[in-house]
């Protein structure tokens, strides 16, 4: 199931290549417009906390599944790839359109063929996805236009010198004109199984190719790109490259001992850039390519990194850092800190678990600040529980460190993380799981008639594996594909 994680093509989106102004309007938020979410792969967005876990079985997608991640526009429409091109359906599961060939003037029709990397939908509703080979013929890259319930193709572009077997198995960063303000398109990036990133021009010519030598073998992860346009790709010889806007090479590092693991998880850049390394360790580089710090959890991290700013208590402080999440093979969360690249410790009132507080002196013995005295219980210092006060529950400190899944099986799909801070993800007997570090689950604080959610995961589709990375759109919804179908549970 591993090389399923980080399959999916996600077009990322950016500023333009001149920065912007300051007087450049700001760029619609899309609920899930790409693989990762957006240009920065953080997979982070939305809330879960009022999902009742209601399971709707949305439609069969008669072209039949592939592995591709779905993707929601900005009016909520779910767009994801079939075996036979590009399908959307509205919230309710209706069809809005099928894609499976690009018409041009004055030029015969192009199938599409399957499409198993994730389509991506900028504001300006322009969607750009990439092919597989199909029936000998080789994938292409496929830009169109939605208006409505009709698209219509603006280009396609394939190698010059793609044999029968090449696929676009991952598309990166795409950049938008947010200085015009109509959000054209200006660069659109994909990676394919001939170990090779292109850049193209708003026409579909080809700007740039990296690398200009041998290749390393097929790229299945989905770059991230910075404020900057900065690329950061991972490749399946364990590096990590950061490849400017004119496709030259910034600096480069080994993540990994070759030749490296099948999988290639998708890097992410937030704070720093974040990598997982071919022994599932989480790597931290800072932005000119020095190495932060490592953190090797108690078994290989499954899938990508994901992360997201947050405010929380340290000790005796109220911290304000990102916090990047992985889950490993047994499905165990972490949160862990850019700051420091150690792990997010919970604290808890014990007479109201939801509630946060503060340890003070009592950190980092263990102990907790006993209400009858005010004294740590085993240092016997002063200390103070704030938010447990007046009700004289005890502040509990535990590891930022759960099981999310409850090992019902193998994570098959990289994590994502809610924006009220749930670790999504799926596995590969079906079951999509949620849970927060501190071991809440969605629909908790629900009445148990409404609440699907069984300690923090819920079955979909039979038992059919997981077949990507859950996403999350309005209203707490997550969608989610499975060999089946595409689902969601609201």
């Amino acid at each position: 199931m591993r090389s399923r994680l980080a399959l999916g093509l996600a077009v990322v989106l950016a500023a333009c290549s001149s920065g912007g102004s300051s007087s450049s309007p700001p760029v619609p938020s899309l609920p899930w417009g790409s693989f990762r979410h957006d240009n920065t792969n953080a997979a982070a967005s939305g809330t879960v906390d009022r999902n009742t876990g209601t399971v709707t079985f949305l439609t069969s997608l008669s072209a039949g599944v592939t592995l591709s991640t779905p993707t929601i526009d900005q009016d909520n429409n779910i767009i994801v790839g079939t075996a036979n091109g590009l399908t959307s359906v509205d919230p309710e599961g209706n069809l809005r359109w099928t894609f499976d060939q690009c018409e041009l003037p004055g030029m015969a029709p192009v199938p599409v063929g399957s499409v198993s990397a994730a389509p991506t939908v900028t504001p300006g509703n322009t969607i750009v996805f990439g092919s597989d080979s199909t029936n000998g013929q080789p994938g292409t890259l496929f830009t169109i236009h939605q208006d409505g319930n009709d698209v219509t193709c603006t280009w396609y572009v394939r190698p010059a010198d793609a044999g029968p077997t090449f696929s676009i198995s991952s598309s990166a960063p795409t950049l938008i004109d947010t200085v015009s303000g109509d959000l054209s398109l200006l660069t659109a990036y994909a990676a394919g199984s001939d170990g090779r990133l292109v850049a193209l021009n708003s026409d579909g010519s080809v700007r740039w190719s990296f690398p200009a030598g041998e290749p390393s073998g097929p790229i299945t992860s989905t770059p991230a790109v910075n404020a900057n346009n900065t690329i950061f790709l991972a490749t399946p010889d364990g590096l990590l490259s950061a490849i400017n806007y004119a496709g030259r090479l910034s600096w480069q590092v080994g993540i990994g001992v070759p030749p490296a693991a099948a999988l290639q998880p998708s890097p992410a850049v937030g704070t720093s850039i974040y990598a997982i390394g071919s022994g599932g360790s989480l790597f931290a580089y800072n932005p000119n390519g020095t190495r932060k710090w490592v953190y090797t959890p108690q078994s290989p991290v499954s899938g990508s990194p994901v992360f997201l700013a947050q405010n929380f208590n340290q000790q005796s402080a109220n911290v304000f850092d990102t916090i990047v999440y992985v889950v490993d093979v047994n499905g165990t969360a972490y949160g862990v800190r850019d700051l420091d690249g150690t792990v997010v410790q919970v604290q808890r009132c014990t007479n109201d678990p939801s509630q946060d507080c503060r340890t003070d002196s009592c950190l980092p013995n263990g102990g907790v600040c006993n209400s009858s005295n005010n004294r740590c219980s085993v240092s016997g210092k002063t200390c103070t529980q704030n938010s447990c006060l007046p009700d004289n529950g005890d502040c509990l400190v535990t590891p930022g460190i759960v099981d999310v899944a409850g090992m019902p099986a193998e994570p098959s799909a990289s994590p994502i993380i809610s924006t009220d801070l749930f670790v999504v993800l799926g596995t590969s007997d079906g079951r999509v799981c949620a849970r927060a570090l501190d071991n809440f689950t969605p629909g908790q604080n629900l009445t148990p008639s409404t609440a699907g959610w069984v300690a923090g995961c819920i079955n979909v589709g039979n038992g059919s594996p997981i077949r990507s990375s859950p996403i999350i759109g309005k209203n707490s919804t997550i969608y989610v594909t499975t060999d089946s179908g595409l689902y969601v549970i609201k």
